[in-house]
């Protein structure tokens, strides 16, 4: 009998250390794959030492399109994810790429916006930018290494991974934010729309920040 292969448009990689917060991150997945269908989920356990409470975790996120991997790191201590975005490639099954931390919340709006766009372009798009919306400004910051995070969620094509070897492992925050930069230098981006201004964040420094509109 043949083995049923199951389709996906999207896979999603969640680097964990097991935070309370990564069952309800998962709920909005699943809440959203019930609509669509079509989302497959890595969620990349980065913890060496699994206890009772961290198993009752796991029993409750598990079903047949979330996949339950534990990374053996070759670097001591939490590298913040990367390493473990790097182990879950040869798992990816989906036609596009997206990096969701436990602590993303929500994301639904994001997953139909994204299917919106593709309906759309049918599939142009090698990478997709979704730039965040902070006290009513879309921004995103470039370059890597000025801000603590990459204030924005991307969709892309897994064939950009295969070009270079992209995520490192180490202790570097940033990693988001470099990962994002040598994509951009891999494919086009091309950014969802909205009547919002697009701004770029050059530098932020106690809570003082410099931009510009785009």
């Amino acid at each position: 009998m043949e083995k049923h292969i199951q389709k996906y448009l999207i896979t999603v990689i969640t680097p964990t250390i097991l935070r309370p917060e990564l069952k309800l991150l998962c709920d909005y997945i699943d809440k959203e794959n019930k609509e669509l269908g079509n989302i497959q989920h890595l969620v990349m356990i980065d913890k060496e030492v699994i206890d009772k409470t961290d198993n009752k975790l796991l029993e409750s996120i598990e079903n047949r399109d979330r996949e339950l991997i534990r990374v053996h790191k070759t670097v001591k201590g939490n590298d913040y994810g990367n390493a473990a975005r790097k182990v879950a490639y040869p798992f990816i099954k989906g036609k596009y790429v997206i990096n969701v931390d436990d602590d993303d919340l929500p994301i639904n709006d994001l997953f139909n916006k994204f299917c919106e766009l593709l309906v759309v372009h049918n599939e142009r798009h090698s990478l997709i930018i979704f730039p965040a919306l902070r006290a009513g400004l879309r921004f995103f910051n470039i370059p890597a290494g000025k801000c603590k995070t990459v204030s924005c969620q991307y969709f892309y094509k897994p064939i950009i991974k295969k070009k270079k070897i992209i995520w490192k492992e180490g202790n570097e925050y940033t990693q988001d934010g470099d990962f994002l930069e040598e994509i951009m230098g891999l494919a086009p981006a091309y950014y969802w729309e909205t009547e919002m201004p697009l701004i770029k964040v050059d530098y932020i420094s106690r809570g003082e920040r410099k931009v510009t509109k785009l």
